[in-house]
Order: structure tokens, then sequence, then C-alpha cells
């Protein structure tokens, strides 16, 4: 059996992930399209919630085409707000964005991350991927602080790729 995602969390609040690995997941062309996000973690529509002291690492969500899939090697969050993550992202891949973390409407989130050897290539389309470190869309009001972001790729952003964003901050 092929392990799609290490956790997968679906409309909850106050979810607490500390001190945890989350590795090895790998949804590849025999997943189905709806299962290629978010390799390490999958959070659809969480608020509230903390991840904290815990390792991301060697997870991969592969594109095929046709449906806007492969996004969010490490974590992929969708419709999450009010999240902190405090993590270490490194050796994750999305065939389409965010190697290490893919953001779409989602509002309100801090991050203190360290992201390092994560990326986002496209197969079918070599020059379309983006945010290697972090891809962050449709998005507000989110900070990533105090963070480290290096050798993380993609053709656009290699370390973060932001579009349609509004209010975020990016301090160290």
């Amino acid at each position: 059996n092929t392990l799609y995602h290490i956790i997968k969390a679906d409309n909850c609040t106050n979810l607490l992930i500390e001190r945890c690995v989350l590795r090895n997941a790998d949804a590849d062309l025999g997943a189905p399209s709806s299962e290629r996000f978010g390799g390490g973690l999958f959070l659809y529509s969480v608020s509230h919630s903390t991840i904290t002291n815990t390792i991301i690492s060697n997870n991969k969500v592969l594109y095929q085409g046709g449906f806007s899939d492969g996004k969010g090697g490490g974590i992929y969050m969708y419709v999450s707000h009010f999240n902190k993550i405090y993590a270490t992202l490194k050796y994750n891949s999305a065939g389409w964005s965010g190697g290490g973390i893919d953001m779409e409407n989602a509002q309100s989130n801090h991050m203190s991350v360290i992201l390092e050897y994560n990326f986002a290539t496209n197969v079918d389309a070599p020059a379309s991927s983006y945010g290697g470190g972090i891809n962050m869309s449709s998005s507000a009001g989110n900070m990533i602080q105090n963070s480290y972001l290096h050798n993380n790729f993609a053709n656009y952003g290699g370390g973060i790729f932001v579009q349609n964003i509004s209010e975020t901050r990016i301090i160290n």
C-alpha cells in the first residue's frame, strides 16, 4: 500500500502536532488526483492549530496535468486560518507548487520554519513550477518570521513565491 499523506486533517479546530517526524509519503501518479496534495501534512479547513518541534521530510506529491494537483510536498494548507507552524521541512517535493509548503486561501497563519532542499518541478511543463520552499496564493494576513530558507528550487520563487496575496509579512 502507498501512503499518500502522513497526516490528513479535514475540518478541524485546535489540532496539536508536537515532536513528530512525518516522512516518506508518496502521492505519485498512481494516486488519485484528489490525493496529490500535502505529502507530509494535508490541512483542509483547519483552524487554531499548532505544529511544533516537528520534522517533515522526504515526502512527495506529483502532478499529472489537467487538474490542479501536485501541491505541497511537505504541507498543503487550504482554507486554513489562525494556525502556527514551527517545523523543519527538508527534501520534500511537489510536481506543481510548494515543495515545502503550499498555502491557498489561507489567512492569518504564523510560521517560523527551516526549509532546506525542497523543490517544485513540473515534468510536463518544466518552466511551470512555483515556490520551492513556500508557495502562497490567494491568501491574506500570514506571517513568516525568524525562518531559514536554504537550497530550495522552483522555476519561480526558489525560496518563496507569492501571488494574489495581501497583508502578508516576511520578517527575520
